[in-house]
């Protein structure tokens, strides 16, 4: 595979993966909130549900506790009122606050017009009211604290919570750490591709690099991959082979210059010997008669030029192997040549 379609695949990875397993993540969370066992279910969970709205709605409680305690009085506060309505507003929970059968305060009158007549009646048992009241078909959550108003009157505040509201916070949760375990996991994923098909064959080579470097030219690599890490591969190949046979060849050559000098030392040394001997025999006075000198000169000149001529051959070597040897080529008639080749056998 080519580095350009791998490029390509990295970024179809990148985009379309994480969107994939996200719609996947969006399927698997929907289907288990909209579950039986779910918080959307017919079965709502009302564990998980009253911990959440106890979440949202805890600070409020403990203020509104803390008010009917010490100054109930503070609860007919309607500006009071609107000042603990706007805190909660943001958090999808508005106040009701009822006067004996009728409505004294509301945070959300259109949707206190709705849920008024079947909030629960004052004086219901602490622990049902500290556990909150789930309606279903509206999908809201109501706290409940009764007071009596300095007129004597019953007093309740309702906590109104849309369970929506805590239906978004935990979906937002849910679908952000699955997005979380989804880049993780694309990105795992693509370190290891990239790891595996592009990493590793360049380390690979490396070593083998290495190994050319020290002079073993035996090591071979071999991959199944195609593209520009296939030819890659095949051309260390190729390169190895070519420097494994230079090298041959160069030792080849070594060794032939080697013996070739090793030849023509031991040629030297048969005409100085000669020349050596000569010399001292007529140093020596063996030559006593002008024929005997005569010969010994004409001998030593012979050795001389026996000696001179392999010098030269050992100089035209040395030009041929440092391929300094200048041609001189010219145009010949071959008919002509062979004619002369024939009448000279």
């Amino acid at each position: 595979m080519s580095f350009k379609k791998r490029l390509i695949l990295i970024f179809l990875t990148i985009t379309l993966l994480p969107l994939f397993l996200t719609c996947i993540a969006l399927f698997f969370i929907g289907s288990f909130l909209n579950s039986p066992e779910g918080p959307l279910g017919n079965g709502l969970n009302l564990n998980w549900a009253v911990e959440s709205y106890g979440q949202l709605t805890e600070e409020i409680a403990t203020d509104i506790d803390k008010v009917i305690d010490e100054d109930s009085l503070l609860i007919e506060d309607k500006s009071y009122l609107s000042e603990l309505n706007e805190s909660v507003s943001k958090k999808n929970t508005y106040i009701i606050v009822r006067k004996d059968d009728s409505l004294y305060y509301t945070g959300n009158d259109a949707a206190a017009e709705k849920i008024f007549n079947r909030l629960p009646e004052y004086g219901t048992d602490r622990e049902d009211r500290e556990a909150g009241y789930y309606y279903d078909d509206m999908k809201k959550f109501v706290r409940q604290f009764d007071f009596i108003f300095s007129d004597g009157s019953e007093g309740s505040v309702f906590i109104i919570s849309r369970v929506s509201s805590l239906i978004n916070v935990s979906f937002l949760w849910d679908m952000l750490i699955a997005l979380i375990f989804i880049m993780i996991f694309t990105a795992l994923m693509l370190i290891r591709w990239i790891n595996n098909h592009m990493i590793a064959p360049i380390n690979t080579l490396n070593k083998a690099m290495q190994n050319i470097a020290d002079g073993n030219f035996d090591y071979r690599i071999s991959t199944p991959q195609k593209g520009e890490i296939g030819e890659l591969y095949k051309n260390y190949d190729d390169m190895r082979l070519r420097l494994k046979e230079t090298t041959e060849e160069r030792l080849r050559q070594e060794e032939k210059s080697k013996e070739l000098i090793s030849n023509i030392s031991h040629d030297l040394k048969t005409p100085i010997t000669a020349i050596k001997g000569y010399v001292e025999g007529i140093m020596d006075g063996v030559a006593d008669t002008p024929e005997k000198v005569d010969k010994y000169v004409k001998t030593i000149y012979n050795k001389a030029n026996d000696m001179d001529k392999l010098i030269n051959e050992l100089t035209t070597y040395t030009k041929l192997d440092a391929n300094k040897i200048p041609y001189n080529f010219q145009r010949i008639n071959l008919a002509d040549y062979f004619e002369d080749c024939r009448w000279r056998w």
